[in-house]
């Protein structure tokens, strides 16, 4: 994986695994891959490569100006699902790091900037997206 980041021993963040990434995050443990990429830009591969990599897959796909709180409700519903430790991850990463983010910052009452450093720390670049921003703030002051 181009971007991976091991939030804790359930949790790994990341961008579009392939065949070996996946056999090594099953040998890590990892139960179900939650997948945050739309279906157009899948076409059902994905799932079939999960598929026989022996996990669980779930897709809940969102583009990065779609991000709202149906989406952040969606992954922790999944999260919670029992069927971890799970990946989460998007084409490059930002979407997964930016629903982490948003979910820790809810979590955890941080203010804007935390959850802005959050996300950089995460190595998400999509601090830079305006749509993103005012989602943040949005949600992070809910």
């Amino acid at each position: 994986m181009r971007m991976y980041v091991q939030m804790n021993p359930d949790l790994h963040l990341g961008s579009q695994p392939d065949a070996a990434d996946l056999e090594l995050l099953r040998q890590k443990g990892v139960r179900t891959v939650i997948d945050l990429r739309l279906r157009s830009e899948t076409a059902g591969a994905n799932q079939e490569l999960v598929a026989k990599s022996g996990l669980r897959y779930v897709n809940i796909g969102v583009d990065e100006s779609g991000l709202n709180e149906d989406v952040v409700a969606q992954v922790t519903q999944a999260l919670r699902s029992g069927e971890g430790p799970y990946v989460l991850h998007s084409g490059t990463g930002r979407r997964a790091t930016a629903v982490m983010a948003i979910s820790r910052a809810r979590q955890n009452g941080w203010p804007l900037e935390k959850s802005l450093r959050t996300l950089r720390v995460m190595g998400s670049g999509i601090g830079q997206f305006q749509e993103f921003l005012s989602f943040l703030q949005r949600s992070v002051s809910a």
